[in-house]
């Protein structure tokens, strides 16, 4: 799409490489995350994992691989958010998703 060319171009310019590279790393690299995946706590604790999940129990190593662009929700987290309003928020988001599509939703998840 128009928009996909888009982001590999701005991709490239910042990194360096062609477009049509950064588009195809893009294709092969990117991946979502199932909400049930997610819990309270991985909110909680900026970027430091090992104090909300189990060591080696990664989010990224929930995470899926799927089509570029092919996710549910962009979720961008700021570390000074509430994060148990956060949560809850995107729990009811999630269960009236589930409801509505009868699947859970696939997230891309900046701290994933």
């Amino acid at each position: 799409s128009g928009e996909t060319r888009a982001a590999a171009v701005i991709s490239a310019f910042i990194g360096g490489i062609d477009s049509r590279k950064a588009k195809a790393l893009a294709e092969s690299n990117f991946r979502g995350l199932p909400f049930s995946a997610l819990c309270e706590a991985d909110f909680k604790a900026a970027r430091r994992e090992a104090e909300t999940r189990a060591a080696g129990d990664s989010l990224s190593a929930h995470s899926v691989r799927v089509a570029l662009g092919s996710v549910d929700a962009f979720v961008s987290h700021a570390w000074d958010d509430d994060h148990v309003a956060k949560y809850r928020a995107l729990s009811r988001w999630a269960a009236s998703f589930k409801q509505k599509h009868g699947r859970e939703p696939l997230l891309w998840l900046d701290k994933a």
